[in-house]
């Protein structure tokens, strides 16, 4: 995978990792219970504090993989999966033990050997159950997600207002790199 960045919820800035030519910034990665964790130096890879973006959305979801599945595959998957259909059929673009496929160019085996891209140039939708990576839809269907900030309210700010206040952030095309 590449990089993962996103555009912080209060100034919209890019959020720079430190092999790019951009500056990097202190970024907080923020959840509605007021737990906050600092980032000085972003490295690219969704590690905002010590604390992994997609485990910590892991465990605010209560994500369960089976045994020796990494956690934060879940959450990637939960967010950035994609389906393709005919109405009849289902089948699940991911890397966790429910996806049926990982890569577009992978044949299917119940399909007579055709790939995924053939089956959507025959006719077969794309569907994105969770808003492929859009924050916002992916919160809007039920998904507990953090917030990015560049800076934080006041010791004495009412917590809830400040985050209720924020859009969820969006993802940078840019990858924090890419400029």
């Amino acid at each position: 995978m590449g990089f993962f960045s996103w555009k912080t919820s209060d100034t919209k800035k890019s959020i720079a990792n430190h092999y790019s030519s951009r500056k990097t910034f202190t970024v907080y990665m923020i959840t509605e219970d007021k737990v906050v964790f600092t980032e000085l130096d972003y490295e690219g890879y969704g590690k905002f504090g010590g604390k992994d973006v997609y485990e910590l959305i892991t465990e605010m979801n209560q994500l369960k993989g089976k045994e020796g599945e990494e956690s934060r595959i879940l959450a990637i998957d939960l967010l950035y999966k994609t389906q393709i259909t005919n109405g009849t059929r289902t089948y699940t673009q991911g890397s966790g033990s429910d996806a049926d496929f990982f890569s577009w160019d992978t044949p299917m085996p119940l399909e007579d050997g055709k790939t995924p891209n053939q089956l959507v140039k025959e006719g077969w939708k794309q569907v994105y159950p969770n808003g492929y990576g859009e924050w916002n839809i992916a919160a809007a269907n039920g998904i507990k997600l953090p917030k990015f900030v560049a800076k934080l309210p006041k010791a004495d700010a009412n917590w809830k207002e400040f985050w209720d206040s924020l859009p969820y952030p969006e993802n940078c095309k840019d990858q924090g790199y890419f400029y």
